[in-house]
């Protein structure tokens, strides 16, 4: 045995095997002291990656279950909503059964008419008041998903259907006066002999009549108009039709309203349409000629060369006859057929007016091959020579009716709104349903102005409580918006003195929180104001805010106790803006429109003054983002975004310049524009719309139905008296439906159209004209507002534009302003007093009956899909927390530390430590051997 003192070789090899034990000490330690065997990637670097991955997994699966019980919440409050819907459906169609008994006077079926009114109003205001997280969840506008997964794409998808009474009781038609749905009628000939090639299913149209000439193909609706059919090859009493090869009675033909549906197995090439007080109506038989039949000829002053009234079109020998009778003013018919073998296409225009007593007849080959305009007398067989191709070469395929004007489908609801002398009604807001007009005068009572709510009884307008008064010279009442449902309204002053919103308590108008004030006197804040559907929510601008009147736009939250403005202001760019000149809401308060029509445009390198823009803004949490581009105008000085209006959800506006105008159209003569918004821009839909003449300033003014598919355009200075067209987008284009204008007398012409305002189903329409006269001189400037009801619906609800609606006119106190109403009920029109048509319990209880039958098992259907929804998510928790419960388990196994294991690692380690350390102490005592052999 060797002796050294330089190397310990002992000491080494035990401090060694004392650092492992030391080391195996902390791990242990470590492990006991988390609880976790991985506390590190170097521990285990596959486990540990898995043992993220499960993580992952799980905290994603808690989150899921988390989303899901949301979803769970949301249906309970939907299905409980629709609860309280399906009990007001239950009682209206008690109200119905009522009715329809026969011991039940006109006066006490008018009672149960007003009741049901009544609940008529409550459910809309349910679909519009019920929200989850300040989303309506019953209007229609809901559409979502529930994350139900880790990963993207794992969603439950849905829609909640709309409750609206509108959209409940769409199986029948609403309140329809004239071809308002249906302005076009396309009846396609057999290819041949006995086959019907166009599909119609399960078709239905309130108004339309019902013809049956040679027993095949035709269609029903109405018996209402049976009287003119008699004697012309019309029905008969409870007479057998053959549609598609199907056999249908038709009973009770002759009673006034009855609505007649048939479900189709096989297809049907005929339609019917009810044009204002007369009916357009056509059948298919697959035999004989082409014909055309008038029966109303003689009645127009023209007559047949022969003495008939039946002319013969010859097209191949086929047949497709089609009675024409009290065709309107800018009537199309066109005749249509294929050149047999070579493709090439003929096509013969009608095209009915009125000039000067006399009746004249465009039939034009369109083209241009023939034209020829008749008057008095013709013959039927030179009007068809079409040139080109031999007659008896053409094979027919289609006729088609287009009717840009039928008669008028609007009647003034009770008499004209006048404003005391001199005051210059100026704004007005339409409620949903039309039924709530509120007006503002800034000129009353010495320039204080004043506001007042007036109601429609049925009979005619009523004020609602108190007139609101302005103070000195204030001009309250410029601008004023309206709640959907009638019960809330808010107004500002031209003078920027503040903006108020007032409630209705049952009895009096009382003014809810602060008024909300402009930052200094001159911005003019409350230039424009617009409330959101619920009230909750309003937007005023401040066109003249900011150094060099750049403008600004706020929007105002309602906290339960006091007004807060949301967000920070929108500002104008440059300067002399005036942004905001026109504000328009979306029904939820959370999308914004503004006008800046005084803006300049130099992006091409040419300055282009007041050329005027648009834009749309929504809110997404923390502040206002604008949508998409800037609509701008077309050429200098367009003051483009004079007017402006938003649909119920924003996602289509309508933009006017009332000094524009467009190719083809007279010199400044105004133009609108309806644009879509398509998920990435606005997108025009169909052609812009232009006035007619020279300065008549078309655009002036423009509102919009909630749903975007009708719309109201004012032409201040047409013929001097001003104008006011509707149109309504039908078939992939904007139809003009009606066109309101003067006629003559001082009293009940001017138009002007300064303001006009839709309601919000798009079924009423309010004018103003700020300078009408009661005097034959014109001298008192006391303004007007005149209401029409619209034949027709516009489907869904509409926007909120306040007044927009603006300069309109308003009324004096209303007491002595207001007389009865001097409309007529007419065919295929609601009596006096009720909603729609199709719940008038006056006259059609029984048909209120089935049409309350079908309201309620559409909610009951929307509630079964809900019941299912809510299963299938009481699952999805059940699921999502079993599978979250096992990934934790298996994520244990890799991750979690066993104290056993552990704990025994921990004493062996302890001991190792302590024996180490004694060794260690003996090994360093070992040199001191070697230093026995030096003494």
């Amino acid at each position: 045995m060797s002796f050294v003192v330089n190397t310990n070789i002992g000491a080494m090899n035990v401090q060694r095997s004392l650092h492992a034990s030391s080391r195996e000490l902390s791990t242990a330690m470590e492990r006991l002291s988390t609880g976790v065997k991985i506390n590190s990637a170097a521990d285990d670097a596959a486990g540990f990656a898995i043992a993220e991955r499960m993580t992952t997994q799980v905290r994603g699966l808690n989150t899921a279950v988390k989303l899901a019980n949301d979803g769970l919440a949301m249906t309970s409050i939907v299905e409980n909503a629709t609860n309280d819907v399906t009990d007001i459906l239950q009682r209206m169609r008690e109200l119905a059964i009522q009715a329809s008994n026969g011991t039940n006077s006109e006066s006490d079926r008018a009672f149960l008419q007003t009741e049901l009114n009544s609940l008529t109003h409550e459910i809309d205001r349910i679909a519009a008041s019920t929200k989850y997280n300040n989303f309506s969840v019953l209007d229609g506008s809901f559409s979502g998903h529930i994350q139900v997964g880790v990963n993207s794409g794992q969603t439950i998808s849905y829609d909640i259907a709309s409750v609206t009474i509108s959209s409940l009781i769409s199986e029948a038609e609403i309140a329809t006066a004239g071809p308002s749905t249906a302005l076009k009628s396309a009846m396609t000939s057999p290819s041949s002999i006995g086959e019907i090639p166009t599909s119609l299913q399960s078709f239905s149209q309130t108004g339309w009549v019902v013809n049956s000439n040679s027993g095949n193909a035709s269609i029903t609706v109405q018996g209402n108009a049976f009287s003119e059919l008699q004697g012309k090859g019309g029905l008969q009493e409870n007479a057998t039709l053959t549609i598609g090869g199907q056999s249908f009675t038709v009973s009770n033909v002759i009673q006034e309203g009855s609505t007649y549906t048939f479900d189709l197995d096989g297809d049907l090439s005929a339609d019917q349409i009810n044009v204002g007080s007369g009916t357009l109506w056509g059948t298919i038989d697959g035999s004989g000629d082409y014909s055309l039949y008038d029966t109303d000829w003689y009645e127009t002053g023209l007559q047949p060369s022969d003495g008939n009234s039946d002319y013969e079109i010859d097209f191949y020998n086929h047949t497709a006859p089609a009675w024409v009778s009290n065709i309107a003013e800018g009537s199309v018919l066109q005749l249509q057929s294929d050149t047999r073998g070579s493709g090439q296409a003929q096509v013969v225009e009608f095209y009915h007016y009125e000039e000067d007593g006399d009746t004249y007849i465009y039939l034009d080959a369109l083209d241009d091959s023939t034209m020829s305009i008749l008057n008095d007398h013709y013959d039927m067989d030179s009007v068809f020579n079409l040139g080109g191709p031999d007659p008896d070469t053409l094979a027919p395929t289609s006729i088609s009716m287009e009717a840009p004007v039928w008669g008028s489908i609007t009647t003034q609801r009770g008499d004209k709104i006048w404003g005391e002398n001199n005051d210059q009604l100026l704004s007005r807001d339409l409620s949903l349903d039309g039924n709530t007009l509120v007006i503002g005068t800034k000129d009353a009572n010495g320039r204080a102005g004043e506001v007042f709510v007036l109601d429609w009884d049925g009979s005619q307008w009523q004020q609602r409580g108190s007139a609101i008064q302005g103070q000195e010279s204030e001009r309250f009442g410029y601008s004023v918006s309206i709640s959907d449902d009638g019960n809330s309204f808010a107004a500002s002053s031209s003078q920027g003195t503040g903006t108020k919103v007032f409630d209705w308590d049952g009895a009096q108008w009382q003014q809810r929180g602060n008024t909300v004030e402009g930052q200094n006197s001159n911005e003019r804040f409350g230039h424009r104001i617009a409330l959101s559907a619920d009230g909750q929510s309003f937007v005023a601008s401040a066109p003249y805010a900011g150094d060099n009147d750049n403008g600004e736009v706020r929007v105002y939250d309602w906290t339960g106790s006091s007004w807060s403005q949301r967000g920070v202001s929108i500002a104008g760019i440059s300067d002399y803006d005036n942004l905001g000149h026109r504000v328009s809401l979306a029904n939820n308060g959370d999308t914004l429109a503004v006008s800046v029509p005084y803006s300049d445009d130099y992006s091409n390198g040419d300055m282009m003054e007041n050329i005027g823009h648009a834009a749309v803004y929504d809110w997404n949490g923390n502040n206002w983002a604008q949508r998409g581009n800037s609509v701008q105008g077309e050429d200098n000085g367009e003051n483009f975004g004079k007017s402006l209006a938003l649909s119920a959800d924003g996602s289509t506006m309508i933009v006017g310049s009332h000094y524009g105008s467009l190719e083809g159209s007279a010199p400044y003569s105004g133009y609108v524009k309806v644009l879509d918004w398509d998920g990435d821009s606005w997108a025009q839909r169909g052609a812009g719309l232009a006035g007619t003449n020279r300065n008549e300033y078309f655009g002036m003014d423009a509102d919009i139905s909630d749903d975007g598919n009708r719309i109201a355009v004012g032409a201040q200075e047409d013929d001097g008296s001003g104008k006011v067209t509707l149109y309504e987008w039908n078939n992939g284009s904007w139809r003009q439906i009606e066109s309101i204008d003067s006629e003559g007398t001082a009293d009940s012409s001017y138009v002007n159209a300064w303001r006009v305002s839709l309601s919000g189903d798009g079924s009423t329409l309010a004018i103003g004209a700020h300078s009408d006269s009661m005097e034959d001189d014109d001298s008192d400037d006391r303004g007007s507002v005149t209401i029409y009801d619209i034949g027709g619906t516009a489907s869904g609800t509409a926007s909120n534009n306040g007044d927009e609606t603006s300069e309109a006119l308003t009324n004096s106190s209303a007491s002595n302003a207001i007389a009865n109403t001097n409309t007529a009920s007419q065919e295929g029109n609601p009596s006096q007093g009720a909603r729609f048509a199709n719940l008038d319990l006056i006259n059609g209880a029984s048909g209120a009956i089935t049409t309350i039958s079908v309201a309620i098992d559409k909610v009951s259907a929307q509630k079964a899909e809900l019941g299912a929804l809510q299963n299938r998510l009481q699952y999805t928790v059940s699921n999502l927390m079993n599978v979250a419960e096992h990934t934790a388990a298996a994520r244990s196994r890799i991750q979690d530390a066993d104290f056993a294991v552990e704990t025994a690692r921990l004493a062996k380690s302890q001991v190792l430590q302590q024996t180490g350390i004694a060794m260690l102490a003996q090994a360093n005592a070992a040199p001191q051997l070697a230093l026995q052999l030096i003494r």
